[in-house]
């Protein structure tokens, strides 16, 4: 029996996609045939409660729980006997550089869900650079990565770009992809293929278009960090505005004031809106009730938006940025992050051509069928097995 322990850096009570990660892990592990009967899973939460940290600053929750977390890891690992360590999030590596001997870190697998905090150093993705503290915890934390017996890359582009950025070596890290969340899945299966006459299927706009068509919605879904592009969308959206009528959804955290100053600046007032922190179901019935997603992403790490957009019938739009290409393959248009001119095209494209998007559609819910719990709880167990300690 193999005692395998995962470690989540996620607070309890928290939402997020390292929540969303870890249940997956858990789910993925568990849908394979034998698991229970080959190996112990243990999941060990290393971060305070939410609850507990919610009585702080936004500024010091990050900080008290890093404090936290290095202070009791080792302790709190010790006390629980495993054979292998699982770190669910990379960025924490410092979990793993503060375990001491070398036999025992080399049994830990990190995985690695981007290299932002790397690309933060250098000034790039429009982030400041870090603090002296926070830079601290990324080269404490890449120092625990190397230590590990396998790295897990979300993506090739993120397994690239640490080799490229660290100098480690590539043959140790493994590329395992997210699955897509099953609750889309079936959500999916619910909804069925979209009807050629449904009123949120994009059909044909006429260059005139009615009040019908003002129902007509291009979705947006991503936070305020520079590197997610809101930006990029309102102006994207403001080319497309000038060839087709439609409106704009932006899911996601509250608009920061320069995006409500760029909406007012491009004249946009009456044409965007912002849906704030929606929940699962909501923002289900926002992929499914758009016409195009639309996902100009300077920068990803795995991408899951366009996969949910896919998966429930909505034809994708986005750039070629980092990952991009590998989470959409041949089943979304794509363009330069910098050409908004084409980007604006392929959306009016999509949205007078209903034999496009309706190819789309179809190619789309194809491609996220691909991203299945089962492949990704495979993958997952045949790294295991190559730190060499997990039997067959």
């Amino acid at each position: 029996m193999i005692r395998l322990l995962l470690l989540d850096t996620s607070p309890l009570g928290a939402k997020g996609s390292m929540v969303r990660y870890a249940r997956l892990v858990d789910l993925a592990l568990n849908s394979q045939p034998g698991f229970q009967s080959a190996f112990t899973l243990q999941t060990l939460r290393l971060s305070l409660p939410n609850g507990l940290l919610s009585w702080l600053p936004g500024a010091v929750q990050v900080w008290v729980n890093h404090i936290w977390i290095l202070l009791t890891a080792k302790f709190r690992i010790g006390r629980i006997p495993h054979d292998v360590l699982h770190l669910l999030d990379g960025s924490y590596g410092y979990v793993v550089a503060g375990l001491g001997k070398p036999a025992v870190s080399a049994t830990a697998i990190a995985t690695v869900h981007d290299v932002i905090p790397l690309l933060q150093q250098q000034g790039d993705l429009g982030l400041a650079k870090p603090s002296l503290p926070a830079r601290w915890i990324v080269e404490r934390s890449v120092s625990g990565l190397r230590r590990c017996g396998r790295l897990i890359a979300v993506s090739g582009n993120t397994r690239q770009d640490l080799v490229r950025l660290t100098g480690m070596d590539p043959g140790k890290i493994s590329v395992v992809s997210v699955a897509l969340d099953p609750e889309f899945l079936r959500a999916a299966r619910q909804a069925g293929e979209k009807s050629s006459t449904d009123s949120s299927a994009a059909r044909p706009l006429e260059p005139q278009a009615g009040a019908g068509q003002r129902d007509r919605y291009i979705l947006h879904v991503g936070h305020n960090g520079s590197y997610k592009n809101r930006a990029g969308v309102l102006r994207i959206f403001a080319k497309l505005k000038a060839q087709c009528r439609a409106r704009l959804v932006l899911a996601g955290p509250p608009p920061t004031s320069t995006v409500g100053d760029m909406v007012k600046a491009l004249s946009l007032e009456g044409d965007v809106e912002f849906v704030v922190n929606p929940e699962d179901a909501e923002l289900v019935r926002l992929y499914q009730g758009a016409s195009v997603f639309l996902f100009p992403s300077i920068y990803e790490g795995f991408g899951w938006p366009p996969l949910e957009a896919m998966a429930l019938g909505c034809p994708v739009v986005c750039s070629t940025a980092a990952s991009l290409p590998e989470v959409v393959g041949d089943a979304a248009l794509m363009a330069s992050v910098e050409n908004e001119d084409e980007l604006a095209s392929l959306c009016a494209t999509i949205l007078t051509d209903r034999g496009l998007s309706d190819s789309l559609i179809e190619k789309g819910r194809l491609r996220a069928s691909q991203f299945t719990i089962e492949r990704m709880g495979k993958q997952l167990v045949d790294v295991y097995r190559q730190v060499g300690l997990l039997r067959t």
